[in-house]
């Protein structure tokens, strides 16, 4: 395997490595090191494989296979793309160098360059010129005032989904009081109902034909009373007017026919007529108790009348024995 070196100093000492300039050197190092490496410039040191080195001072010493920085995860690439990872060692520009002091110290100077006059890139490749990241500047910068105008939004929602919710809590507030309001009012409605419920008219009366009735109803807690009044003009027709008391009134009335013909059979719902029964049948039960307390009477006497004549009996039949009929 051939090498080149070119220059006062200049030592090419890996298989197929090129030194050219004041003392540029590709070293060989360890196995493979330098290998196909290049070294241009006053000073220059390649010791990566592959590696290249330009300009005075240049030191190319980065092995290939180093990952490249991923901004997503701000660290190291992991994964195993070609892009990501390079295959042959670095190209270096630049370097850093170690000199004598005057003082006798060992001091080390950073060298670094530009590199000027570069196209935009076009392959994920390609180098990036400023041009390329002034332009990603403005727009990440456009995405900032967009960004922060959606910000502003956002607050500006927020301020009125809070004013939404606060006014939402009222409306839900209120609503919740007028359920129980109304609540309230149906369970003193429910005991109002009952009360009208309860007011019921006497049996029909001539001589009395209105009738005054209360009624007391309790539903839920709540209690109401009612008052009723009910007039029969006769026995197939009745009115009746009704109300409650308190702060949930209520009213009601009706009328009440009776229809359909009428038969023999006789009426007890007259008061008169059942008094009428009801002095009759004493009338009857106090005879029939005279009648049973005759016949009881009538039945002692006869009792008694037998017990004569079955003496007078045996005494007929003494005499006549003695008589000797």
């Amino acid at each position: 395997m051939y090498s080149y070196a070119a220059g006062d100093y200049a030592l090419a000492e890996a298989d197929q490595s090129v030194a050219v300039g004041f003392g540029a050197v590709v070293s060989a190092g360890e196995k493979d090191a330098g290998v196909s490496g290049v070294a241009i410039g006053t000073g220059s040191y390649t010791t990566a494989m592959d590696g290249v080195a330009l300009g005075s001072y240049s030191v190319a010493d980065r092995a290939y296979g180093m990952h490249g920085y991923d901004p997503s995860t701000k660290g190291l690439y992991i994964g195993d793309e070609e892009i990501w990872v390079g295959s042959a060692g670095a190209v270096s520009v630049g370097g850093v160098i170690s000199a004598e002091a005057e003082n006798g110290n060992e001091e080390t100077a950073i060298i670094t360059r530009q590199i000027t006059n570069v196209a935009a890139g076009s392959e994920d490749t390609d180098a990036v010129n400023v041009a390329q990241l002034k332009k990603v500047v403005s727009l990440t910068d456009a995405n900032k005032e967009a960004i922060a105008s959606n910000k502003s939004a956002i607050e500006a929602n927020s301020l009125a989904i809070a004013d939404t919710k606060a006014e939402l809590k009222q409306d839900v507030a209120s609503v919740n009081n007028r359920v129980s309001k109304l609540d309230n009012r149906m369970d003193k409605v429910g005991a109002s109902a009952a009360a009208l419920a309860a007011l019921h008219p006497l049996q029909f009366n001539a001589d009395d034909k209105f009738t005054v009735a209360a009624g007391f109803g309790n539903y839920k807690g709540e209690q109401a009373v009612a008052l009723g009044g009910f007039y029969q003009a006769n026995e197939d027709l009745l009115f009746s007017l009704g109300g409650t008391l308190g702060d949930e009134k209520m009213v009601n009335a009706g009328v009440s026919v009776r229809f359909g013909e009428k038969g023999e059979a006789v009426r007890v719902n007259d008061p008169e007529s059942v008094r009428q029964l009801n002095s009759e049948v004493q009338d009857l039960r106090a005879k029939n108790a005279n009648l049973e307390t005759t016949v009881a009477d009538q039945q002692s006497r006869l009792a008694a009348q037998d017990a004569e004549l079955q003496a007078q009996r045996k005494v007929i039949e003494q005499l006549v024995a003695k008589v000797g009929l």
